[in-house]
């Protein structure tokens, strides 16, 4: 195949190669620099590869950090692992930010609190209700609240003094179809429109945004209408994308696919559309079992959890100032069995 696996993982660990498969294997991945992707490309190409037939292949859209990558080639049971550390070290600097986290009080708001706190970062937590949430977060974090529907200036008042600010807000379902489309309208769209104005005024660093698979999908895929019948909230998710996108902040956006409790498997991090119906199949390969019933139509890819996404936007955050030169990108998010086993073996 001509295409890469990229897994997301806490740790390093080297699996089988699966047959026809070039892949690499990334350890703690955020977004990668253009600097960086040149110091990883110059090393590897110093490298004497495992298999002469191998022939690497790579996407500089998509991540590295720790400086420790691992590939392998087709059948081949080799491996070969670079830890460019003393060359990109001067590059990389974690400085101490302060960080906003717009729907804090939310389920993936919760855990990205309590993973930027792990790491050491200063948070300020947007809550809609400050007596729902006391003996929320432990110390260290900063409690405002925080609604997206205030006017421009309130919102600015908020995110004062911040570097990044972080959206995990969205409208919560209530299955009536005229309220859902309200909320969703308000909330996912206009809402986060409100908070995108107010950090660029603010002249905020950086803005992530989680947003949702299928925003870009074409019309007629079946997963995109699904999602839309929930306040057509695909729709409305996509034009804070787009506000987002010609607001001239420094920005990523964040697509998770469907959520589960449970890890299904390693995340996998993708352009836009890359899981996106029929597409899975050539990114990732056979169908798989998941865990957990929520999966891709495709049987492809599984469900992520809040904790998994939650960790990857702690390593955006954490990147250096040098990642600006590169930031303006979309991360799609899903989860694989890392020890891949087919359906049709099951």
């Amino acid at each position: 195949k001509d295409r890469s696996y990229w897994y997301y993982q806490g740790s390093l660990t080297t699996p089988p190669c699966s047959e026809g498969v070039e892949w690499f294997v990334f350890r703690n991945a955020i977004t990668m620099s253009r600097q960086q992707m040149n110091l990883l490309v110059k090393g590897l190409s110093r490298m004497r590869y495992a298999s002469e037939s191998g022939r690497m292949t790579y996407r500089p859209a998509l991540p590295l950090y720790d400086r420790v990558v691992t590939l392998g080639y087709p059948d081949s049971e080799h491996y070969a692992s670079l830890d460019s550390t003393r060359e990109v070290s001067s590059a990389v600097q974690n400085p101490r930010k302060v960080v906003f986290v717009a729907g804090a009080d939310g389920r993936i708001g919760q855990e990205l609190v309590r993973s930027l706190q792990k790491r050491g970062v200063t948070v300020r937590a947007g809550v809609h209700n400050l007596n729902k949430v006391r003996g929320m977060f432990g110390g260290g974090v900063s409690v405002v609240e925080f609604d997206v529907t205030n006017e421009v200036s309130k919102l600015q008042r908020a995110i004062q003094g911040v570097d990044v600010v972080v959206s995990c807000v969205g409208f919560r379902p209530t299955y009536i179809q005229e309220t859902d489309r309200i909320l969703s309208h308000e909330i996912d769209n206009v809402g986060n429109c409100n908070l995108i104005s107010a950090a660029s005024t603010a002249s905020v660093g950086e803005f992530i945004l989680v947003s949702s698979l299928l925003t870009t999908a074409p019309k007629d895929n079946l997963n995109r209408k699904l999602l839309n019948a929930l306040g057509n909230v695909a729709e409305e998710k996509r034009l804070s994308e787009v506000a987002l996108i010609e607001s001239g902040l420094n920005w990523t956006i964040i697509r998770p696919g469907v959520f589960s409790a449970e890890p299904q498997g390693e995340i996998i991090l993708g352009n836009s559309n890359d899981f996106t119906g029929g597409t899975q199949d050539r990114y990732l390969g056979p169908r798989v079992r998941c865990q957990s019933p929520f999966m891709a139509t495709s049987g492809t890819s599984c469900a992520v959890t809040r904790a998994q996404v939650a960790g990857v936007i702690t390593d955006i955050v954490m990147s250096s100032n040098a990642y600006h030169e590169n930031r303006g990108r979309v991360m799609e998010i899903v989860a694989r069995p890392f020890n891949v086993k087919s359906l049709n073996d099951i």
